[in-house]
């Protein structure tokens, strides 16, 4: 099955949650866009458009990796978006993961 997904993955090389859900994006064939918050444009833009959701005041208190958006509504980090899939197209809680 050839699943198409909008997924956005705002992470840190050094985080290994953001390299599972990119490595679960390439597992499941998700079309996804991973932007670095180690660049501040990244972090001014995930601040700007999900801060309230994720609860910041400033971009400089983003520090929990990964902030994933599902369809361009912000999901959470890793767990959440694990979730996600087993409510969307399924597969996590099966054994598949």
């Amino acid at each position: 099955m050839n699943n198409k997904h909008s997924i956005v993955i705002y992470g840190s090389a050094q985080c290994e949650f953001c390299a599972h859900a990119v490595n679960m994006c390439k597992a499941r064939n998700f079309t996804y866009e991973y932007k670095s918050i180690e660049y501040k444009i990244y972090q001014q833009e995930l601040f700007e458009v999900y801060g309230k959701e994720i609860g910041v005041s400033r971009p400089g208190q983003l520090v929990d990796c990964p902030y994933i958006v599902w369809h361009g509504k912000y999901i959470g980090h890793y767990n959440e978006f694990l979730k996600t899939i087993e409510e969307t197209v399924g597969g996590y809680g099966e054994g598949a993961f």
